[in-house]
């Protein structure tokens, strides 16, 4: 039955018919929609589609899949300690959270300190990646909030640093040095990845 008007055209009467055989062809869109089991070179339009805010193609597979499978649950306490948390484990990392008021004494009101756990050795995290993550804490912190970054990284390392840097974003990188870890303490102001950062560079000895 067709639903065209009396006066349609021919060619609208050849559209109808092409689009109504398309229609028939059964297609299982079900694992498009699955992050687990859509192809990968149609992952970035399926996390286009659940509004991700960040997104690298350079990433690992496995994170890519885990921030699509997040996303949601992220959106929904998204300003939250737990979503800060959250947003870190897919990159296969922890972090400990101290916020103003649980210092002693208590710090400046609405700000907060992250130890950054990344397991594995330091040279296996290229600086991109490292601050692709501090980008994420910062899509996903209070908006009102500002917050202290340091890396923590197991095993023996060294770290080599080059930077011009604006006081007001990029304040310090300093490190110190341990038998079995290795601490980068980079101050950041809202969260913001530091336009003038350069190079970072983590060199296993």
């Amino acid at each position: 039955m067709s639903l065209l008007p009396p006066n349609a055209s021919v060619l609208e009467h050849g559209l109808e018919l092409a689009t109504e055989r398309a229609s028939a062809v059964t297609v299982n869109f079900a694992p498009l929609w699955d992050p687990e089991t859509c192809p990968l070179n149609l992952l970035p339009y399926l996390a286009w589609a659940l509004s991700i805010d960040g997104w690298n193609p350079e990433w690992p597979e496995a994170v890519r899949r885990a921030s699509v499978v997040q996303s949601i649950a992220l959106h929904r306490r998204k300003g939250t300690v737990s979503s800060v948390r959250d947003v870190v484990t897919v990159f296969g990392a922890q972090i400990a959270i101290k916020e103003w008021w649980q210092l002693d004494p208590p710090g400046t009101p609405h700000t907060f300190d992250i130890v950054l756990n990344l397991p594995g050795e330091a040279a296996a995290y290229p600086v991109d990646y490292v601050a692709d993550i501090i980008d994420e804490i910062g899509r996903t912190k209070p908006v009102r909030s500002h917050f202290t970054f340091s890396l923590a990284i197991a095993g023996q390392a060294t770290l080599s640093a080059a930077a011009g840097a604006r006081t007001s974003i990029f304040r310090r990188i300093a490190a110190g040095i341990a038998p079995l870890e290795l601490v980068a303490s980079l101050a950041t102001v809202a969260g913001v990845r530091p336009a003038s950062l350069r190079r970072l560079a983590m060199i296993a000895p």
